[in-house]
């Protein structure tokens, strides 16, 4: 088993990630048996004209807050009728994390859909999640005679 420390297992991931997507976008463009199979998965309508990687070459676009972030497109598929299809590659069923902030994650839930997140709620997120300014407080009010009670029996 290889063991790599923080640093050394993103960049192996990076590199070899970025390495899968134009593994696969090669077999899309040059394996007609390879593509063939992908468009009955993707019960597509039109065939696939043309596959491009994304990943390394990923562009900023806007974000709903107004700023710029990466595409996070691992694979373009362009159809023959023009219809472009985004995807995003990993090489194991373990998936992906991406953490942002609570109040972004609040504020970008409320831009995205429309809908006003009720004081209440958002303070339970901050409790919860991390955010809460007075956690400490709470904390040290907190009344714990009753767990002390229990570790002596």
């Amino acid at each position: 088993m290889v063991t790599r420390n923080r640093s050394e297992g993103w960049k192996h991931a990076k590199i070899s990630g970025h390495a899968n997507e134009n593994d696969i976008t090669n077999k899309i463009n040059n394996n007609n048996i390879f593509r063939e199979n992908l468009e009955k998965k993707l019960n597509l309508k039109s065939s696939i004209k043309f596959a491009e990687v994304g990943g390394l070459n990923e562009k900023n676009v806007e974000d709903i807050f107004g700023g710029k972030t990466k595409s996070k497109t691992d694979l373009k598929i362009i159809l023959k009728d023009k219809k472009k299809i985004n995807i995003s590659i990993k090489k194991s069923l373990g998936g992906q994390v991406y953490l942002i902030g609570v109040d972004r994650f609040l504020n970008g839930f409320e831009i995205q859909f429309k809908k006003k997140i009720d004081e209440d709620i958002k303070r339970a997120f901050k409790l919860f999640f991390s955010g809460a300014n007075d956690i400490l407080q709470i904390i040290d009010s907190a009344v714990l005679s009753k767990i002390e009670e229990k570790k002596k029996n």
